[in-house]
Parts: structure tokens; C-alpha cells; sequence
């Protein structure tokens, strides 16, 4: 085709410059356009040889257009038309739109990754404020004021208020996941930080331990609702092919939060402890003011999904912009609490959330049973914390690529090692073994919940997980805080 054409621009040119003479065209590769053989004779002439000469290329070119086009017909059904040109670029178009639309969203979901790393880093950052500062609080010269006819003890006293506290997690977990169901997890994060914080300012500011205790009851009740509330909003923001990396990454969230918090509030302690009577209330405030933040980043990257229908089309019943009701949210628990994946969830979170939970009692075991400061309790906090985020991050991943052998064997070494640091814990608290200060220095169930439960009821789901553990961490709590132990400031 192409030597075709090269011959036929060719052949052209020498019959514009021989000849010099106008002519008609009706060729399909140039519009309105007529090839035609010239007559022997013409009066416009002077040289009928060369006219003659010209008409014959003429006549050649005309024959090799014919057989390499295969004629006008069937050369113009090759070109685009008028439609279809207008097709073509409304496809343009669309595809353009859909490019940036793809931008959008990806910018988003990195957005609302940012945002709910934030509220959990945060939210976990504020739990290890009561851990790090509890013998403060209860030391006559810089604590909180306790009324002189209460007869138990200050110690005791903040040991029932803690046990209360645990209780009000499972409580939480119990009432408030159909709640989060229904309202969105975004939204029920906003809500659930922004009275976070004014309650932990609270704290800041007051000297009664009527005050202190009602407040930390509330922090912990609304604490309950934050797990739940990622979960819900995961399944708002994400699809499902992310799910795993997102709890994942709340995981490693939650750790890092613990480790910078207990750090911090080290050097906190340590820079004012020698400037104020009571250095914990900069603690309190510095995790209330952290809460501010991932309420403006939900705020900020969140606003593009928080007002989005929950339900989800391959469900039943699903009816467009339609919000789940604590109906659905219960006949879905309902439906899951019938199969044994159910129950097998729900009984390893229950035995493994007392050993979750334990980091945020390092530097009230160190305080209170090595007699430690409280600076270096909190630094052994975070060291403690740092060993769960490389657990979280390195671990799961080696674990994944082994055989299932092997991730049985490393089950059951983890588990035993677990069960002897206890079991040396309790020696030492007994008094039958004694230990050195300086010595004692898995998101299943959620994908569960997400899968299952859905925009329907995955904080439901995820909160029933929570409520027999919480229970059992009661318990736990109120046993360690009870230590009886001398305070050291």
C-alpha cells in the first residue's frame, strides 16, 4: 500500500511539471478529485508528444490506484466517519474521566489509610496515659484527692475503679456495635474522638477521684466502640481485596501508637517531673489534643465516603441508600453465631486478650511490682511495644511463607513461652522466685467480621469477639492493680 502510494504521488508530480496542465480529480484517498486520460490533441498545447506522454502516466497511475486501493468504495469504508468519529471521542472522553475518577479514589483510600492509622496510633497513644502515670496518681503528694471517710484504701479504690472501667469495655462492645452498623464507622469515629478528648481534658483538670474515675469509666466505654468503628469504616472506604492489609495496618498502628506514647510520656515525666507537683496532667493533655487531629483527618479524607450507602448489592434485600438497622445488624449475628467458624473466633480472642491487652500493664507491673520509676516503666512500655509492632510487621509475614507444620510448631512455641514468663511472673509476685528489675524488662476474628458480617453487621460481629475477653481482662486488671506494693514516686 505504501509503494502504491509513493507511485501515485510520484506519477502526479511529473504530470503537474510536464505538462503544466489542470485537470479534475475523483480519486477516494483525495476529495473531490477525478482522474481522467487526456485526448491526443489539444489546442492548449504546444507539444502533442508530451500530452500524449502524460496521458499514458496518467493512465498508470489511475490503474495503480485501482489495485492497491481496490477501488473508492471500498477506501472509504476504511476511514472513520462522522459517527463514528464522534464515538471515538466520546470513549476518549469517558476514558479520560474514569482515569481521573481512578486518581481520585486512589488518592482517597491513601487518605483514609493516613486517617484511620491516625485514630488508632492516637487512640492507643491515650490508653498508655492511666499505665504511665497510675502510681502519680496515687501518691499523697502529687494524686488525686480521695474523700478521708471512704475506708478503703486509695489503692484498692483505684483497683475496683479499674475492673469497672475493663467492665465498661464488654459493655461497649455489647451495646454499641448495631449502633456503629447503623451510623457509619466514620461518623461513629468523629463522635467517638471528639468526646474522647473532651473527657481525657477533663481528667487534666481535675483533683477528685470521683471526677477521674467517672470520666475514665467514660473514656473506656467509648474506647470499645473504636475497633468496631475501623472495622465499619474499612468496609466503607476499601474494597475487599484490601480488607487484610487494612487491619493489618490498624494492627501496626495500634503498636507504634503504644510505643511513641509510653516514650513520650517517659520524657514528659522526666522534663517536668522536677518543674510541677503534678507532671500527669501535660500527659492527659497531650493525648486529649492528639485525639483533635485524627478528628480532622477523618474529617478531611472521609467526607467522600461517610455519606455513602452501607449496604452492599450483592446482599439480600439490599435497597439503594439505605442504612442497616440493629434488625439486620442481630439477624446477621444471628445467622453467623449458627456456624462453628463463629464460635472458634470468638473463643481464641477471648483466651489471647489478656496477652494482647498486657502491654498496656507493663509499667504498672514495673512500678508496682519492681518498684521501678515511673519514666522507666513507661520506657520498659515501649520497648515492650516495639517487640509487637516487629512481631506485627516482620512475623505475620514470615509466618505466612511457612508450611502448616511449621506455623504449628511456631504456635505452640510462642504459646509455651507465653505461659513461662507467667508462670515466672507469678513465682516472683508470690515470692518464691525473684526476679531482676532489669530482667523483667493475630487479626483473624476481623477479617472474619468483615466478611460475614458486612455493611450489615461487621461491628457487631467484631465487638462480640471483644465482649468475652474484656470480661476476663476485668478481672485481670482489678488483680494487678490490687498489688500491694509501696508506691514510689
Amino acid at each position: 500500500m505504501k509503494d502504491c502510494r509513493l507511485t501515485y504521488a510520484s506519477g502526479l508530480l511529473c504530470l503537474i511539471v510536464s505538462s503544466g496542465t489542470s485537470f479534475s480529480t475523483d480519486c477516494p484517498l483525495i476529495p473531490n478529485a477525478s482522474f481522467h486520460t487526456l485526448p491526443s490533441s489539444c489546442p492548449t498545447t504546444k507539444n502533442n508528444q508530451s500530452l500524449r506522454e502524460s496521458a499514458s502516466k496518467m493512465t498508470h497511475i489511475n490503474n495503480m490506484i485501482a489495485c492497491s486501493v481496490g477501488g473508492g468504495a471500498k477506501t472509504r469504508s476504511r476511514l472513520p466517519s462522522k459517527k463514528q468519529q464522534v464515538a471515538l471521542r466520546a470513549t476518549q472522553a469517558v476514558e479520560l474521566e474514569e482515569g481521573e475518577q481512578r486518581q481520585i479514589q486512589r488518592r482517597q483510600e491513601r487518605g483514609m489509610a493516613i486517617a484511620l492509622s491516625s485514630v488508632y496510633f492516637t487512640v492507643m497513644g491515650a490508653k498508655c496515659a492511666l499505665p504511665s502515670v497510675l502510681p502519680m496518681l496515687l501518691a499523697p503528694s502529687t494524686g488525686l484527692t480521695f474523700s478521708p471517710s471512704w475506708t478503703l484504701p486509695p489503692q484498692q479504690l483505684m483497683a475496683r475503679q479499674l475492673t469497672v472501667a475493663t467492665l465498661a469495655v464488654a459493655v461497649g462492645k455489647l451495646v454499641l456495635g448495631p449502633v456503629i452498623d447503623h451510623v457509619g464507622g466514620i461518623r461513629s469515629l468523629q463522635i467517638a474522638l471528639s468526646l474522647l478528648a473532651g473527657l481525657l481534658a477533663l481528667i487534666s483538670t481535675t483533683q477528685s477521684f470521683l471526677v477521674f474515675a467517672a470520666s475514665w469509666i467514660c473514656v473506656d466505654f467509648i474506647f470499645s466502640s473504636c475497633w468496631a468503628g475501623c472495622i465499619n469504616a474499612i468496609h466503607q472506604a476499601f474494597s475487599a481485596d484490601q480488607w487484610a492489609s487494612r487491619v493489618g495496618m490498624l494492627a501496626a498502628a495500634a503498636r507504634a501508637g503504644n510505643a511513641v506514647a509510653f516514650a513520650l510520656f517517659a520524657s514528659v515525666l522526666q522534663y517536668f517531673g522536677t518543674r510541677m507537683v503534678q507532671p500527669w496532667r501535660v500527659v492527659f493533655t497531650v493525648s486529649a489534643a492528639l485525639q483533635v487531629v485524627s478528628v480532622a483527618l477523618l474529617t478531611i479524607f472521609g467526607r467522600g465516603v461517610s455519606d455513602k450507602a452501607s449496604a452492599d448489592p450483592s446482599e439480600e434485600s439490599f435497597v439503594p441508600n439505605k442504612k442497616p438497622t440493629m434488625k439486620d445488624s442481630l439477624l446477621v449475628l444471628r445467622r453467623e453465631s449458627k456456624t462453628p467458624e463463629f464460635w472458634l473466633h470468638l473463643v481464641s480472642r477471648s483466651c489471647l486478650m489478656v496477652f494482647a491487652s498486657f502491654l498496656l500493664f507493663v509499667p504498672t507491673l514495673m512500678s508496682q511490682v519492681y518498684r521501678s520509676t515511673p519514666a522507666f516503666a513507661a520506657q520498659t512500655g515501649s520497648i515492650y511495644a516495639v517487640g509487637c509492632l516487629l512481631s506485627i510487621s516482620l512475623g505475620s509475614s514470615l509466618y505466612a511463607k511457612i508450611s502448616k507444620r511449621k506455623q504449628a510448631a511456631s504456635l505452640v512455641a510462642l504459646l509455651g513461652a507465653a505461659a513461662v514468663s507467667s508462670i515466672a511472673q507469678l513465682l516472683h509476685v508470690a515470692g518464691i522466685w525473684t526476679l531482676s528489675e532489669t530482667a523483667a524488662a493475630g487479626f483473624p476474628p476481623s477479617l472474619y467480621a468483615l466478611a460475614r458480617g458486612g455493611a450489615k453487621s461487621s461491628a457487631t460481629i467484631a465487638d462480640v469477639f471483644d465482649i468475652g475477653g474484656f470480661g476476663l481482662l476485668a478481672a485481670f486488671n482489678g488483680y494487678v492493680a490490687g498489688i500491694e506494693h509501696a508506691v514510689k514516686c
